[in-house]
This record gives structure tokens, C-alpha cells and sequence, in this order.
């Protein structure tokens, strides 16, 4: 009988965490989202466009939301550099080359490297007070720093609700 007590103790013990994994952040059901690019058109433009990443996430609970990009940066150009910030906003989301547009949020990184290496990134922000039910997009806003083509490659999007 100890035996089968504590047979039941450790399966109930092993069983937890892979059981506490389906639910996160409390009551509500994980909400998450994940998008990859491979490489979209690179810019000239040193006021920053658009790179049109496509991210998206409906917040269903809370409203708050992490959101996470990682790739790679570089500039075609020995010497110049490349910037980037992440951008959200309702509606249609943006093209690649668009006008910037929607909230910044995160820092704005910028790299000026010696030679037109590829620089790896991940640039996250917690963004608080979305409205629920509410579809937003995610992308990042890209400017050449002082002239060449500034892009991106391997990028990941990721929003994960709160």
C-alpha cells in the first residue's frame, strides 16, 4: 500500500508542471502569436519606412501584450548603419515601404558598423491597455542611418498576451 501511495505521489508530482504549461499568467488560456520573414525589401530612405512583418495578435484578456522582434540588421554600405523601433496599430496593417506609422514603442536601436556585416537583434516592449477583442498588427519602422540599404533578414515576430 506505501507503495502505490507513493507511486500516486510522483506521477501527480511529474504530471504537474507539464499540466500547469496549458495555462498561463492565472485562469485564462495562453494567447500567442508568431510570424517569420525571411528577408523583406531593404530602404534607402533615412527618415525610416515600414518593413510590413505582418505580426498580429487579438488581445482576448487582459490587454496587455509582449512583444518581441529578433533578426538581423545591416546596411549594404561600408560605414553606414541602420536603425530600427517596433510599431503597432489598428486597422489595415502596413506594406513593406509605407510611411512610418502607429505607436513606437521599445527603444530605437541603431548600428553603425564598419562593414556591412550582418548585426544580430531582438527588440521587445510590454505595451498595457489594449482593448480587448481588438485586432492590432506588429512591425518595426527601418531607416538607413546616413545613406546605403538598410535591411533586415530572419525575422521573427512574437506577441504573447499577458
Amino acid at each position: 500500500m506505501k507503495r502505490l501511495t507513493l507511486l500516486c505521489l510522483l506521477l501527480i508530482g511529474a504530471a504537474g508542471p507539464a499540466c500547469a504549461g496549458t495555462t498561463v499568467y492565472g485562469p485564462h488560456a495562453s494567447n500567442a502569436t508568431q510570424t517569420n520573414v525571411a528577408a523583406p525589401t531593404g530602404t534607402t530612405s533615412t527618415a525610416g519606412v515600414m518593413m510590413g512583418l505582418t505580426g498580429a495578435i487579438t488581445p482576448a484578456h487582459s490587454g496587455n501584450v509582449l512583444l518581441i522582434v529578433s533578426g538581423t540588421l545591416t546596411n549594404s554600405t561600408t560605414g553606414d548603419g541602420a536603425s530600427l523601433q517596433i510599431r503597432y496599430g489598428t486597422g489595415a496593417a502596413p506594406t513593406n515601404g509605407a510611411a512610418l506609422t502607429g505607436t513606437t514603442v521599445g527603444n530605437n536601436i541603431a548600428d553603425n558598423n564598419p562593414v556591412t556585416n550582418k548585426i544580430p537583434f531582438s527588440v521587445q516592449a510590454v505595451v498595457t491597455g489594449l482593448t480587448v477583442g481588438t485586432a492590432y498588427w506588429v512591425d518595426v519602422g527601418v531607416a538607413a542611418v546616413t545613406g546605403g540599404t538598410a535591411s533586415l533578414a530572419t525575422v521573427s515576430v512574437s506577441a504573447v498576451e499577458l
